[in-house]
């Protein structure tokens, strides 16, 4: 108990001590928070206040368009990946190219080392000259058989036929023999049968004699001409396999020919498929471009695959999905609208060149093919008009596809025209000094919200004065009970009792000078109308009935 008024006497003495100075500590605190409070407070009501401003527009020609906006990747119109056949492991002796260079069609790439294809060729070129050398000894072997396999034939025929010409001469002298055994016979019998009785030869004995002769001259024509049927027999079969004979001579020599001659077509063949993948060796490019990647080094060997890739700059293009729903819209030749990052705020021209017929799918894990989102997509090419510089590969533009145009025609704000229901359309349109007024309204506005104070004189709004009594009042509950009225004070209520006669004011004149126009709407774009009727000129001003009469926003804060 003695601490605790030990330390409260010390704290009375330290009051003391510093009153003056705490005392300004808490009345700065409180100045502080009020004119925070109050710097709020006015904040909030000039935002409300800017909220309650009438807006204005003039009927203005004005060139619309309706486009699909969509974003896209810029790729090159052509694009090459070079690929070798040369077989792994191949030395890679030189790479002629590097990413970012530019190629032209034929330019060498990259080179490798044809050592081995060198030797093989080598070795071709000894192998045809040994075939053509062992070909040559072939051959003469060849056709010392074949003619001598006709020689023989030849010979054996010739003596076939000489047999057949001895046989020949033996038939006949053997016919000739029995045909004088045959004579001599008959003249005996003759003799024997008209002889002179003086004659006494022994005519039957020399007719039996000559009977024999004759049996033995029958017997040896017989035996000749057997000879001789034996002899054509033989040179008849002798002719018929000395044919054949010569025939297989002849397809042998034939055939040792063909084969011959195959094997060093072979390799020749051969040769010459060595001597084309020499071109193999030395890869060119086959368009000009941009190379875009290299995929091999120098001194290293060929792990096969991929080489160089190169893509033609020349002409660009944008690939984009276009959803299902806009692509009814979307046809070849539409103009479009592009922009990158790259190209900051200039826009380039381009040009649909290609429509996907079929919806862009993608393939699960499983195989299957899937819908690339929850609404079909498909794929659609823009080819880039406009050169730049500052176009690269990859980048991603966004584009706006111009779908509709409509040049040199009057519009007004979208917010400008009323919709009556059943097709009827109109707008307001105002003179122009009650725009000029609702115009310094603004102004004093803006003004506010810049934290000046407006200068009512040039306005048709004015502060009243808030001593003849015109602000709002109320009974006072004052000590003395006098039910007298007195004013409420204050900046609060000043601006409160100001603003409400001014927006009363810009009301009535809006009322009593505005038009109602009927009009015909037609294209519109983001945030423009067209519009046509016969009260409609360029240069009238029409309210725009986007603003919303809000309550007075010093009653809100206020709690008026």
């Amino acid at each position: 108990m003695e601490t605790f008024k030990k330390i409260m006497g010390g704290v009375g003495k330290f009051f003391k001590k510093f009153k003056v100075l705490i005392i300004l500590l808490v009345v700065g605190f409180i100045i502080l928070t009020v004119v925070r409070y109050t710097a709020n407070m006015t904040k909030s009501v000039m935002a409300q206040m800017a909220g309650a401003d009438v807006d204005t527009a003039l009927v203005e020609p004005r060139d619309l368009v309706e486009t699909i906006t969509a974003t896209g990747t810029v790729e090159s119109a052509k694009k090459r990946t070079v690929a070798s056949t040369i077989i792994r492991d191949t030395k890679i002796t030189s790479v002629n190219c590097e990413v970012g260079d530019y190629v032209e069609e034929g330019q060498t790439l990259v080179v490798f080392s044809n050592e081995s294809i060198n030797k093989t060729i080598a070795q071709l070129q000894e192998d045809i000259a040994e075939s053509r050398a062992t070909q040559a000894v072939n051959e003469t072997a060849n056709t010392r058989t074949y003619y001598y396999s006709y020689g023989n034939e030849s010979i054996t025929l010739r003596d076939l036929q000489i047999a057949i010409t001895e046989r020949q001469k033996d038939l006949n002298e053997a016919c000739d023999a029995y045909g004088d055994a045959k004579r001599e016979l008959e003249e005996l019998e003759d003799k024997r049968d008209n002889h002179d009785p003086s004659d006494t030869t022994n005519y039957d004995a020399l007719i039996k004699t000559q009977e024999e002769a004759v049996a033995a001259a029958f017997q040896a024509q017989e035996k000749a001409q057997s000879a001789y049927d034996k002899a054509i027999t033989a040179l008849e079969d002798e002719i018929y396999r000395g044919s054949n004979t010569l025939a297989s001579a002849t397809e042998t020599y034939q055939k040792n020919e063909i084969t011959s001659n195959d094997a060093i077509k072979n390799l020749q063949r051969q040769l010459e498929e060595q001597r084309d993948r020499l071109d193999d060796y030395v890869i060119t490019a086959p368009i000009s471009g941009t190379v875009t990647s290299v995929e091999v080094e120098e001194d290293n060997s060929f792990a096969g695959g991929n080489l160089v890739t190169i893509q033609d700059c020349s002409t660009m293009y944008v690939s984009t999905e276009i959803d299902e729903y806009d692509i009814p819209s979307i046809q070849i030749g539409q103009k479009v609208m592009l922009k990158t990052d790259a190209t900051r705020e200039d826009e380039l021209e381009g040009v649909i060149e290609e429509i996907a017929s079929t919806a862009t799918t993608l393939v699960s894990a499983t195989g299957a093919a899937t819908a690339s989102s929850g609404n079909a997509t498909y794929s659609v090419k823009v080819r880039i008009i406009t050169k730049d510089d500052r176009l690269k590969l990859g980048m991603t533009a966004k584009l706006s596809i111009i779908t509709n145009e409509a040049q040199d025609v009057l519009t007004v704000p979208y917010d400008a025209v009323v919709d009556k229901g059943d097709g009827q359309f109109v707008v307001y349109a105002i003179d122009a000094a009650t725009a000029k007024k609702i115009e310094d309204r603004k102004n004093m506005t803006d003004d506010l919200m810049n934290g000046k104070i407006p200068d009512m004189s040039k306005s048709d709004a004015t502060i009243p004065d808030m001593s003849k009594g015109d602000q709002d009042e109320e009974e006072s509950s004052g000590e003395d009970g006098s039910g007298k009225k007195r004013q409420r004070g204050g900046l609060a209520n000043v601006l409160k009792v100001a603003y409400g006669k001014q927006d009363d004011q810009e009301q009535d004149l809006i009322e009593e000078n505005k038009i109602e126009i009927p009009v015909t709407i037609g294209m519109e774009s983001d945030y423009y109308t067209q519009i046509s009727g016969e009260g409609i000129k360029e240069g009238m001003t029409v309210l725009v009935q986007s603003t919303v009469e809000a309550d007075n926003p010093f009653e809100i804060m206020m709690g008026f």
